[in-house]
This record gives structure tokens, C-alpha cells and sequence, in this order.
């Protein structure tokens, strides 16, 4: 793009800027990007809340270019015991997040997801239902998510209600497993996480533990002292639209599996299967 369109884009976007936008086109040359300025936008606040099928076909090609990033990286993740949702086969929306408002996105779509999480036969008592969206999200999982400012990777341990692995360590894993969770905190320094206790109501993280500047031995007190039913509890990698990481689908997978893999070892620790109870 000449420097002459960029200014005159900037001028344009001026006429019809949001207080609420992460940014605008012209901060981010996105030309040649596997995810551009509209995809993003699709996320900005000032779609959050809107139904229809204008918005609803800016989502579902958000949600196709995820699909067909899962197509290799599922393949890859396979190798640490991650999978898609344990219905995909046969519900293939199942494999993103939705791209509807509903309840479970508290009416608010600011994201959209890759999710890859534990094998049917470590989750699933038997007379339990696999086939349900909401059965796979209530377990921690690793994501991939597109926002409206960037790519989030990364740990994603609790729903705000009736998440499993909330459960696992609140009823006396915690403290057993405590000095392991530290360790693995530690060996995670360096790597640019975040630790974020978020209320989905509020649309904020309202706690952070920033690994690289945090002691690492203090970690489970964080937890502790902020992790609550009715907030959601995660950590994350967080990728600007602009970073060469971003460039292609084969740079994003990438990532996606680097950081992935450096953080599955707290993901077994921090998870209940039906072996470990």
C-alpha cells in the first residue's frame, strides 16, 4: 500500500472510528496476513453484541480459517494426548467455538476458538454424554483464539461454572500437587504467559499473574486467593495482528504447537482424568 493510500485510508477510517476499536486498518500493514483487519474487526466490541447475516458471515470466515489451521494442527497436537471436541467426527461446529451469541459466550462474541483437550476415555464415565457441546468445554483445554486485537494461545483451565479441573485441585489436589505446579510455573518463564482470573460479566480480567515477572513459588497462593466459581481462569500467549508469527497458516501452527507444548506438561498436572482421581 503507497503511502498516499495510507494516508487517505487513515482519513476515511477517521470519518468512522469506534472509542471502543483495539485499532484501526491503517495502524497494521495486514497485506499478505492469513487473518486481516476485517477478521479482526469482526471481534471489536462494536460487533459484539449484534446478530444477522452481515456479522454472521464475517464470523463463519473467521471460524473457516481456524478450521483449516485444525486440519494440520490437530494432527500435531494428537502427539501430546489433545483432541478436538469428542463429537467432531459427527458435529463438525463443534471443533470452534460457536459463532452465535448464546449463553455460553454470555450473549457477547468476542472471540473465536480452536479447542484441543483430553481423549474421550480419560473423560467420559461411562452413561455420560460425549455428544453435548457444553460436556468438552466444562474440561480445561488448550486454544487457539482469534480476538480483536491479535491471536491468544494458550491454557484455557476453568469455565466460570461447573468446570471439571476447577474441582480436581479445589477438593485437595492442590496442595498435593503443589510443589510440581511451581516448578512447572517456573520452567514456563521467558515464554511471555499470563495467568488471567476473568469475569465474563464484566468482559475483564480482573487478576494477573505474569509468569516471567512473578516469583514462580507463589503461584498457587495467587490461585488460591482468586480463582472462583463464577470466574474464568486461563493462561495466555497474546500475539499482536502484526507479529511475523501471524504472517501465514504455517507460521501461525507454528506458534500455535510451540507454545502448546511448553505448556502441556502444567495442563496434565493442572487436569482430572479418570485414572488420576
Amino acid at each position: 500500500m503507497s503511502d498516499a493510500n495510507i494516508e487517505a485510508n487513515k482519513k476515511i477510517n477517521e470519518i468512522f472510528i469506534d472509542d471502543t476499536d483495539p485499532f484501526i486498518e491503517t495502524d497494521y500493514n495486514l497485506n499478505d496476513y492469513f487473518f486481516n483487519f476485517r477478521d479482526y474487526e469482526t471481534l471489536f466490541p462494536k460487533y459484539q453484541n449484534q446478530d444477522g447475516s452481515f456479522i454472521n458471515k464475517r464470523r463463519d470466515i473467521v471460524r473457516k480459517k481456524l478450521l483449516t489451521i485444525n486440519s494440520e494442527l490437530k494432527k500435531q497436537l494428537s502427539h501430546y494426548n489433545l483432541y478436538n471436541h469428542w463429537a467432531a467426527d459427527r458435529k463438525p461446529e463443534y471443533i470452534t467455538s460457536q459463532i452465535i451469541r448464546s449463553e455460553y459466550n454470555y450473549k457477547r462474541l468476542s472471540w473465536i476458538c480452536l479447542r484441543y483437550g483430553k481423549h474421550k476415555s480419560d473423560a467420559i464415565i461411562e452413561g455420560s454424554s460425549a455428544e453435548r457441546y457444553e460436556s468438552f468445554i466444562k474440561h480445561a483445554c488448550m486454544q487457539v483464539s482469534v480476538v480483536g486485537d491479535g491471536i491468544q494461545i494458550g491454557l484455557f483451565h476453568a469455565t466460570a461454572k461447573g468446570a471439571i479441573d476447577r474441582d480436581f485441585l479445589k477438593k485437595g489436589k492442590i496442595d498435593t500437587l503443589k510443589d510440581e505446579i511451581h516448578q512447572e510455573i517456573k520452567n514456563l518463564q521467558g515464554e511471555q504467559l499470563i495467568w488471567h482470573i476473568y469475569d465474563p460479566q464484566s468482559d475483564t480480567s480482573i487478576h494477573k499473574f505474569v509468569i516471567d515477572k512473578e516469583d514462580p513459588y507463589s503461584f498457587i497462593d495467587f490461585y488460591k486467593k482468586y480463582d472462583k466459581e463464577g470466574y474464568e481462569s486461563f493462561c495466555i500467549y497474546h500475539i499482536s495482528p502484526n507479529d511475523e508469527y501471524l504472517k501465514t497458516k504455517e507460521s501461525i501452527i507454528q506458534i500455535a504447537k510451540e507454545k502448546i507444548s511448553k505448556l502441556t506438561p502444567l495442563y496434565n498436572l493442572m487436569t482430572w482424568r479418570i485414572n488420576n482421581k
